[in-house]
């Protein structure tokens, strides 16, 4: 098994970490952190695993990877979901019997970039945040 990008496996589809600046995703990061985009991209940065800044990059990657769902479908999934039962964390550091690794403290500077398809998105791979086997509730 090859390594892959970082982002989540959910209901067994990969999706890979991110976050653009397309008019849905504005609406997710706003909906779920009350930031704006600035202040989004600075606190995941410094804030990966964060609740709401996590909520809000689970939320923009499955709006990446389906275009053609509302915002509110998007919204109420991820607001009812366990991060540490229903998705699993992928590394670009899975070793070659795809077990995890432990996380990156940090993202790297200048992982977020420009698509250089239309210009219009950003993504950003933060580190997989880490969950506790024993509690549902989102990592802080």
């Amino acid at each position: 098994m090859s390594a892959r990008e970082n982002g989540f496996e959910y209901q067994n589809r990969f999706y890979p970490w991110h976050a653009g600046d397309t008019g849905k995703d504005l609406m997710l990061i706003d909906r779920l952190t009350g930031l704006s985009l600035t202040e989004f991209f600075e606190a995941l940065e410094d804030q990966p695993d964060r609740g709401s800044i996590l909520l809000a990059l689970v939320a923009t990657s499955l709006r990446h990877g389906n275009p053609t769902w509302p915002v509110e479908r998007i919204y109420r999934l991820v607001t009812e979901l366990s991060l540490s039962e229903d998705l699993e964390f992928v590394s670009e550091k899975d070793d070659e019997a795809g077990e995890p690794r432990p996380p990156a403290s940090a993202p790297q500077s200048g992982e977020r970039s420009r698509s250089q398809s239309n210009g219009s998105s950003l993504s950003s791979t933060p580190p997989a945040p880490s969950t506790s086997p024993t509690s549902s509730a989102a990592p802080t």
